[in-house]
């Protein structure tokens, strides 16, 4: 994730990091040029370990274990992996949920039933009780809140911004509007009802989509 990636490029001094991920992309595209099932350096405060498809699970507890990390910063909500087993079988001093927009009710309407059948099996056996909750805007919060009821703690903290150098104007060309779009290919993104809004101008526009697909149809 890009918000991974500037947090622990930005925000480094007396942390360290150990990031533990999948060895795939979010189409099932391998990653290149990494090594799985080790730890590799990433920069001087940064390790991640990059998981084979085996024994996902086991090799994440048993990694805490050793590690013994301050904080498990559990990104995500919904993956038996790297959300559910951290939360119910990793011992950290203090677990932190991000639930990253997986609560909004557009993400909710994808395979809803599911959802909503985990959510209350969280909410039953009270694991809101038992860890933190962070979000990345107050709506998010409210998102958290209006789930989980009165819970302990949720952090409200932005992302780090990606810090680029400055970058050459183009010339505008008369008549003609440029847009980019860069994100997730997905019904989440609203690039559809962009698209159907957008037939609807007049004038020249071309428009660019960038990310990975997520959602085929």
């Amino acid at each position: 994730m890009q918000s991974v990636a500037n947090l622990v490029n930005e925000f480094h001094e007396e942390v360290e990091y150990l990031i533990f991920c999948g060895d795939v992309d979010l189409n099932g595209a391998e990653l290149q040029n990494i090594t799985t099932n080790q730890w590799t350096q990433f920069n001087g405060h940064t390790r991640v370990w990059y998981a084979g498809p085996e024994k996902i699970s086991d090799t994440l507890v048993k990694l805490v274990e050793k590690e013994k990390p301050d904080f498990l910063f559990i990104i995500g909500v919904f993956s038996w992996h790297y959300n559910i087993v951290p939360i119910l079988f990793c011992k950290a001093t203090k677990k932190i949920l991000s639930t990253r927009g997986m609560l909004h009710g557009g993400a909710l309407s994808q395979k809803k039933w599911k959802k909503k059948i985990y959510l209350q099996v969280f909410k039953l056996f009270e694991y809101h009780y038992k860890i933190s909750f962070h979000a990345t805007d107050e709506e998010e919060a409210r998102f958290i809140r209006s789930y989980f009821g009165n819970v302990p703690e949720v952090f409200v903290a932005g992302n780090f911004p990606n810090k680029i150098s400055s970058l050459p104007v183009l010339s505008k060309e008369t008549g003609c509007l440029k847009l980019v779009t860069i994100a997730l290919i997905s019904p989440m993104k609203n690039i559809l009802l962009v698209l159907e809004s957008l037939r609807k101008c007049a004038g020249r526009i071309d428009y660019y989509i960038y990310g990975p697909v997520k959602d085929e149809e």
